[in-house]
C-alpha cells in the first residue's frame, strides 16, 4: 500500500500476500530489518531454541492530509469564508454543486501560501512537544539552582516557542509558559548554557528556579 498511514485502511480481501514476491529473512542477535512503510511483514520466532525478543519501531512522518488539515483547522478561526455553511440540503442539484465545486476551489487556494504552511509548521512543532512522553532530569530531590549554576534547556525535553502579543508562549507537554520579552531573551541564552547571574537582574534566579522544577533547565 503506497504511503500508508495510520488512517489507510488494510482489506485484507484486496491486498493478498503473493507468495512468489515474499522473502524470509532471519534475523542474529543485534540485527535491524528496515522494512519500507506500506510494506506488510509478519515477525516469528522459530520453532526451538531459546526465547527471542524483537522490538519494532515505526517512522511516520505527517502526511499532506495531515498538513492541509492542520492549516485549514486554524485558518477556520479567521476566515469567515471556512466557517460559512455548507449547503448540505441541496448538494443533489447539479446547478449548486458546480457552485460548491468551485468555492471549494477557492477556499483550498487560501491554503497554498507560505502564511499557511507557516502555521502547519508551528502546528507540527507544538505537536512534537505535546505529544512525547517528557523524560525529564528532575526529582522531588533536584537541589534549586544557585545564581553561580550553569544551566541550560533540557534535551529530553521537547518544546517550541510560539510568537504571542507582545511576548510569546513556551509550549510543551506540560503547561504553557507564557514568556516576558526579557524571559524569551533569558530563554535564548539558556539554550546554550548561562548561569542566572549571567541574566543580569534578580528575578532570572526565580525564573530559572521554576523551569528546573518543572524538568525544562538541567544543570549543564
Amino acid at each position: 500500500m503506497p504511503h500508508a498511514t495510520r488512517n489507510t485502511p488494510w482489506d485484507g480481501t484486496l491486498h493478498r500476500a503473493d507468495p512468489a514476491g515474499a522473502k524470509d529473512v532471519l534475523l542474529e542477535a543485534g540485527d535491524v530489518l528496515y522494512v519500507p512503510r506500506g510494506v506488510a511483514h509478519d515477525a516469528s520466532v522459530q520453532e526451538g531454541g531459546e526465547p527471542s525478543l524483537h522490538v519494532t519501531v515505526g517512522l511516520l512522518d505527517p502526511s499532506w492530509a495531515d498538513a492541509l488539515k492542520a492549516a485549514i483547522d486554524q485558518m477556520e478561526q479567521t476566515q469567515p469564508a471556512l466557517r460559512q455553511s455548507f449547503r448540505t440540503w441541496r448538494i443533489g442539484d447539479p446547478a449548486v454543486r458546480a457552485g460548491l465545486v468551485e468555492a471549494a476551489r477557492e477556499r483550498f487556494a487560501a491554503v497554498a501560501n507560505e502564511a499557511a504552511m507557516d502555521l502547519v509548521a508551528m502546528s507540527f512543532l507544538q505537536r512534537l512537544g505535546t505529544d512525547r512522553m517528557v523524560m525529564p532530569g528532575r526529582s522531588l530531590r533536584t537541589p534549586k539552582p544557585g545564581p553561580d549554576d550553569r544551566l541550560i534547556l533540557a534535551d529530553a525535553v521537547h518544546h517550541v516557542i510560539v510568537p504571542v502579543g507582545e511576548g510569546a508562549e513556551l509550549r510543551w507537554a506540560g503547561p504553557t509558559l507564557p514568556l516576558t520579552m526579557a524571559e524569551l531573551g533569558w530563554i535564548e541564552q539558556l539554550s546554550a548554557g548561562a548561569t542566572p547571574s549571567a541574566l543580569g537582574v534578580e528575578q532570572a534566579l526565580a525564573f530559572c528556579t521554576r523551569l528546573v522544577a518543572l524538568g525544562l533547565l538541567e544543570r549543564a
